[in-house]
């Protein structure tokens, strides 16, 4: 069904979604609320931040507190009020960025039920936009992941050369927001030269102490860039911040390769170096992952690559492990 980006944002604030989606700041294309259709960028690669802010923010607050209570201290659990969000829709979320959110999903659902991300997953729609070419640093099809998938998207545009879009309904979701369209089902497609994946993880079950994580350690700064974009990372730190009279207890974006994340009340680290750190990062996505969840998790988005200031490439690094 042929669909202009006014007909899809209209039907979607008919239906009282706040619309995501990504819009230009200088050279840089970031995932914002916007108001109008005018607003939105869908002449891009991909954004500098994934789109999970929008279900997994930077920081947010999970408790508060107050201090002055006569008797003991009130504790009023904030997460009914937190998690009652309004209606969302994503436009224009690249089939990577939905790939990394199936992840986060298996993850925050797994031995325990996040109530804040899922009650965020349940109340967006995800309009997926297809890509037409690889990025520079993009691998998602080293990482078996098709530019076209509709996997996880609940409406999926491909554009067509006129500005237009050729929508498809993919989920229950879509169809309530654009009744009278059939679902689609995705064609199963294959994505050629990928990394081999069980390959790659028969040796990481064995070499925990290869010497090739101390000479890829050696470039990495330790300064947590990557986790910070990367779509699937989901690392994050509690803190409580409070004055005389009342505090907070605040959840925030962490990253594994950072010194102090694993250090015990003791000063016992069992990860002292950034060998073992960095060794965690690989065995997170590619092996303890798939473990789990029998999948990888990367999605081959790339920016990791893009924001490293030693540059360092996850491709490169992969490829040399599958070739070990």
């Amino acid at each position: 069904m042929k669909k202009t980006l006014k007909e899809i944002f209209d039907a979607l604030r008919t239906k009282n979604y706040r619309v995501v989606a990504p819009v230009r700041d200088g050279n840089k294309i970031f995932f914002t609320e916007v108001s109008s259709p005018d607003e939105i960028t869908l002449d891009y690669v991909n954004s500098e931040i994934a789109a999970k802010e929008w279900l997994f923010p930077r920081t947010e607050v999970v408790m508060k507190f107050d201090n002055l209570a006569t008797e003991n201290v009130e504790i009023s659990d904030d997460i009914e009020n937190q998690t009652v969000e309004t209606l969302t829709a994503i436009i224009g979320v690249r089939p990577c960025d939905v790939k990394s959110l199936l992840i986060l999903d298996k993850v925050f659902s797994w031995d325990y039920k996040d109530a804040f991300y899922l009650n965020r997953r349940e109340n967006t729609v995800l309009v997926t936009l297809g890509c037409s070419k690889l990025g520079d640093g993009c691998f998602c099809d080293k990482v078996a992941l098709d530019m076209s998938s509709q996997e996880g998207s609940d409406v999926f545009l491909a554009q067509n050369g006129d500005g237009s879009f050729e929508m498809s309904v993919v989920s229950d979701k879509g169809a309530e927001i654009f009744p009278g369209e059939k679902i689609v089902p995705e064609e199963q497609k294959t994505t050629g030269d990928a990394f081999d994946k069980k390959k790659i993880k028969a040796w990481l079950d064995g070499n925990f102490e290869d010497e090739i994580w101390d000479k890829m350690a050696l470039k990495c700064l330790s300064c947590g860039a990557c986790a910070y974009v990367c779509p699937t990372c989901h690392c994050f730190d509690v803190i409580d911040e409070a004055s005389i009279s009342e505090g907070c207890r605040r959840k925030n974006w962490d990253s594994c390769g950072f010194g102090q994340f694993t250090i015990h009340a003791s000063g016992h680290n069992p990860r002292p170096s950034q060998k073992e750190r960095f060794r965690n990062r690989i065995l997170h996505k590619f092996k303890y992952y798939v473990d789990k969840f029998d999948e990888t998790a990367c999605v081959g988005c790339g920016r990791c690559r893009k924001v490293c200031p030693v540059n360092m490439n996850l491709r490169d690094i992969v490829g040399a492990i599958e070739k070990k």
